[in-house]
């Protein structure tokens, strides 16, 4: 087998492996009780399955779920597939921060909460997640402000 021909079928296979949990949502088949337990594509609607699973949507719903199991390695890598996919998405990019965080680099949090503040410049989740990063970081200034705005986005007041 030549190199060519080795990299196409690692590419395969791997396209593959990826794409078989992401079927759940667009399918109407099931296999329960399989090693997956995910319901499978047949026919033309196959194709449009392993065309589809690159959604957006179902990388961020699986970054979310890695991020709650805590494997947040796992959940920036799902979370950067739907930044990709769709660079708008500023929960994506929020969801992604939340695993840097957890990761415990709170430079790249930083980052993309900024990136998710300018996307919904509203999002008060954003500027919460940023001003505790900035905490962390050791800014407290700028922590401040962002838990500051966060509570003001949210109307929670500061006064009893």
């Amino acid at each position: 087998m030549n190199k060519m021909t080795s990299k196409k079928l690692k590419a395969a296979a791997l396209a593959v492996i990826v794409s078989v949990p992401f079927l759940a949502s667009h399918s109407h088949a099931s296999t329960a009780g399989s090693r997956w337990d995910v319901p499978v594509e047949t026919g033309a609607r196959a194709k449009v399955a392993e065309i589809s699973f690159n959604d957006a949507a179902i990388y961020y719903n699986h970054g979310n779920g890695n991020y709650g199991t805590g494997d947040s390695a796992k959940a920036v890598k799902d979370f950067s597939a739907a930044i990709a996919l769709n660079p708008s998405f500023a929960e994506a990019f929020l969801g992604r921060a939340r695993a840097y965080r957890a990761l415990g680099d709170h430079v790249l949090a930083i980052v993309d909460l900024s990136t998710a503040i300018a996307l919904r410049p509203g999002f008060a989740a954003a500027y919460y997640e940023r001003g505790m990063a900035y905490y962390a970081s050791g800014n407290g200034f700028q922590a401040e402000r962002d838990l500051a705005k966060a509570a003001e986005l949210r109307g929670v007041s500061g006064t009893d």
